[in-house]
């Protein structure tokens, strides 16, 4: 129901339907109730809703027009609440309540006095007693206030006995302190977080606490140092720098050992000399190089001695590679593979100490350069020297006679051959006839349109050869492939080699694995790995291809380690632009100003990006 009124002056009215329209005159608004105020609307603002008067007034009329028509709340009283028409809360024990207060705990009694009452309006009619105020609810029993709590301080009309901490750096063992200032500044070796009557503790080990620390971990010994000791104060004098084997990080207690295949001399020796510079980080530690093995907290690298090899990084050394020989304490993969490679004609078995120590290649054999093992002279040839160093060095088998895989001497044939009839279900014995023999184990006789067995032997399409009476194949010798229809085996091309037996064409040699390169026809196994600084591809037939086809020398924007099929990136924060490079030691640093992420590229990946710094060097730094 609309609550009417007639307009009078000094009372004003709203207009109680929101939205409302087709009012014909003033008698129609509702009179502004007590507790509110209502001003003057206009067409484009009515006042619509009466405005409640602000906590901390109150207004017990009706009909108010402007805010100022709201009260203060009267002395000793307060008004917490929007739209009082009275003052009736009560101040709080232990507080007092001038005009205009909005919570009834919003002024305390000051420091050295209190009360009990609820109607106190001014400070001074606190009763005082000589002493640091307590909380408000103490008033209500009637405790005088109590004395400022140690490890804080209490300035004018605090509430509570521990209402304000000394500071973080800070204690204090005294109480009735009345101001920041007069707290205690944390005494070095020790670390104080505040609101406390003593030190909160000692200083932690791998840290130093100066005067006034805040906090257990907020001065650490800084990267390449240590501190394995509590309460400790000083770093220059406290925080030791790191030994040698080691690396010490922010805030290390003891020193870390450097990791097996790494190697640090800078830091104290055992006689307590500083050499170089710490090392702060773990990529402080120096990688191991190559010919030299490196335990856990090495200082100086040690030599793998003549026999072994190792690759750089390594904890440990390898024998010698078969067709190889490590003449000196401290080869490396890289200098065994090209600089050590044992001669063609020789063989070096794995374990070498000195060339001196290499054997002639043996009767039936070849030995190209580095060969890994004793190659056989194939089918149709033999080998009555020793030391030849390549499959033509072996002799072809002379006519009337055959020769199997890895013989020194030709084979005879028999006295007496069988021929197999077209209509003859059994093999008949024949005078030796020899009328057509090759080196490439044709042992056919043609006579009378017949296949004639020579020296117990006849060739069968698919195999090699086929043992007279037992019918039982050869099978083709690993390195060769046997086509049908053709008594001979022919050695895989360069470029592929035989891993198996019964290969029935040249397809059916695998192309030379990626990585490695096979240089000679007939072999079992790739050669060996390509060379640092080269790409292979499948079917390389070089240590270093430049065809294109099978590999190419490293490109550009990457590096290629030995037996590479592919590059590999530089590492973030390093770049390479030249063509060749074999390890990571070949990329630079990225140049100053620009960042370089692991691309392949030949040049920085890209300038800074804008609000970002890059310093450069050996890392990826990008900075905020």
């Amino acid at each position: 129901m609309v609550k009417t009124a007639k307009p009078h002056l000094g009372i004003t009215f709203y207009l109680s339907h929101r939205g409302g329209t087709g009012f014909e005159n003033a008698t129609q608004c509702t009179i502004c109730p007590s507790g509110n105020y209502c001003p003057h609307g206009s067409a484009s603002a009515p006042t619509i809703e009466p405005t409640k008067c602000d906590p901390g007034t109150y207004n017990p009329d009706e009909g108010a027009g402007h805010k100022y028509n709201c009260r203060l709340c009267d002395q000793g009283r307060s008004c917490p609440l929007p739209g009082l028409s009275n003052s009736s809360h009560p101040c709080a024990e232990g507080y007092y309540c001038p005009n205009g207060t909005i919570s009834n705990d919003q002024f305390p009694c000051p420091p050295g006095t209190y009360t009990d009452q609820t109607d106190l309006s001014a400070a001074e009619e606190c009763s005082p007693v000589g002493r640091a105020t307590t909380a408000p609810g103490d008033r209500r029993d009637g405790q005088p206030p109590q004395p400022c709590k140690p490890g804080y301080y209490c300035p004018f009309m605090t509430p509570s006995p521990d209402r304000y901490p000394c500071p973080e750096g800070t204690f204090s063992p005294a109480a009735n302190l009345t101001k920041a200032e007069e707290c205690t500044p944390c005494t070095p070796a020790y670390y104080c977080t505040g609101g406390e009557p003593s030190e909160s503790g000692p200083c932690p080990p791998g840290y130093y606490c100066p005067e006034g620390t805040r906090y257990d971990e907020e001065f650490a010994c800084p990267n390449g140092t240590y501190n394995s000791h509590y309460s400790k104060w000083n770093a220059s004098e406290h925080c030791l720098d790191c030994t040698q084997g080691h690396y010490c990080e922010l805030g290390t207690v003891n020193p870390v050992e450097c990791p097996a295949g790494t190697y640090m001399p800078h830091g104290v020796d055992v006689n307590g000399t500083l050499i170089g510079s710490t090392a702060g980080y773990e990529s402080d530690c120096w990688e191991c190089p190559g010919g030299s093995f490196c335990l856990s907290m090495t200082v100086t690298p040690d030599p793998c001695g003549v026999g072994n090899y190792s690759e750089p990084g390594q904890s440990g050394c390898l024998s010698c590679e078969p067709g190889y020989y490590c003449d000196n304490h401290t080869t490396s993969y890289v200098d065994m593979i090209n600089n050590k490679r044992c001669p063609a004609g020789l063989y070096c078995g794995g374990g070498l100490r000195s060339l001196d120590e290499a054997t002639n290649c043996s009767l039936a054999k070849y030995c190209p350069e580095a060969t890994p093992e004793e190659l056989n002279c194939p089918v149709g040839t033999y080998n009555p020297s020793v030391g030849i160093g390549a499959i033509t060095d072996c002799t072809s088998c002379d006519a009337g006679w055959y020769c199997l895989e890895g013989v020194s001497t030709l084979l005879g044939c028999a006295h007496l051959v069988t021929t197999v009839p077209p209509t003859s279900p059994t093999p008949t014995p024949l005078p030796h006839l020899l009328l057509d023999h090759t080196v490439r184990n044709r042992w056919y006789l043609h006579r009378y349109h017949r296949r004639t067995l020579c020296g117990g032997l006849y060739a069968m399409s698919g195999w090699v050869l086929l043992p007279l009476g037992t019918g039982t194949p050869i099978d083709c010798p690993r390195g060769y492939y046997c086509p049908a229809n053709i008594s001979a085996s022919y050695p895989c091309p360069i470029g592929r080699y035989g891993n198996s037996t019964l290969l029935p064409s040249l397809e059916s040699c695998p192309l030379c694995d990626p990585g490695w390169y096979c240089d000679a026809p007939g072999l079992t196994l790739p050669r060996s790995p390509c060379d640092p600084g080269y790409v292979c591809y499948e079917g390389a037939y070089t240590s270093d291809p430049t065809d294109g086809v099978t590999g190419e020398i490293c490109p550009a924007g990457g590096y290629c380690p030995l037996g590479s099929y592919e590059s590999l990136p530089c590492p973030p924060g390093t770049y390479s632009n030249t063509s060749g490079a074999i390890n990571h030691y070949d990329c630079f640093d990225c140049d100053p100003g620009y960042y370089c992420s692991n691309a392949r590229t030949p040049q920085p990946t890209g300038p800074c990006s804008p609000g970002y710094y890059c310093t450069g060097g050996p890392e990826l730094r990008t900075r905020p």
